[in-house]
């Protein structure tokens, strides 16, 4: 399945499940999905290609495909208080 332009894909990967203080998974599909948790004192943040920002602590990782103009952008709004 192709993903559409607007939408954006993430991981979470984590060094232990002890990290992970909370996951909600439903069988129903409209249900809202939950997963909470600590990455840690941070190591890194970067950005992979220009396109994954990356943030890795010392318990996990997290990915986000977001390229860097897009969350500059974005920031730039949230500091206007447009967010």
């Amino acid at each position: 399945m192709e993903r559409r332009a607007e939408e954006h894909s993430f991981s979470i990967e984590m060094r232990s499940k002890g990290s992970l203080s909370h996951v909600s998974l439903s069988d129903r599909s409209a249900e809202p999905v939950l997963i909470q948790g600590e990455l840690g004192a941070l190591e890194e943040v970067c950005f992979h290609e220009g396109v994954t920002l990356e943030v890795r602590g010392e318990k996990g990782t997290l990915r986000l495909d977001i390229n860097k103009e897009e969350l500059e952008t974005l920031l730039a709004k949230a500091q206007k208080g447009f967010i």
